[in-house]
């Protein structure tokens, strides 16, 4: 699973390429076209306007795309829970 982090700046660079970006995929496929984060991040970094870094995690990571992950997100969770690695509560006093 990947995550993303950001400075403020990034979402200078979406405002500013969102309009050609409407204009080709208006043209080209109205009702599929999509803004994906990482094409623009990958046009920054081949004009050397961002750095990436990589950051790595041993922990394992869920995440529920169809109907049929929620059981296992849950059983998931339920272990982490009762072994004090994810908390009962996540906002509010535990």
């Amino acid at each position: 699973m990947n995550m993303w982090g950001f400075s403020a700046s990034i979402l200078q660079e979406l405002k500013k390429r969102f309009p050609a970006f409407l204009d080709r995929g208006l043209q080209e496929n109205p009702m599929k076209c999509e803004y994906f984060l990482p094409e623009v991040v990958s046009r920054l970094l081949e004009e050397e306007k961002a750095t990436v870094d990589v950051l790595k995690s041993k922990d394992k990571w869920y995440g529920v795309t169809y109907k049929e992950d929620k059981p296992v997100v849950m059983e998931a969770v339920r272990k982490m829970t009762e072994e004090g690695r994810y908390p009962k509560k996540l906002w509010g006093e535990s």
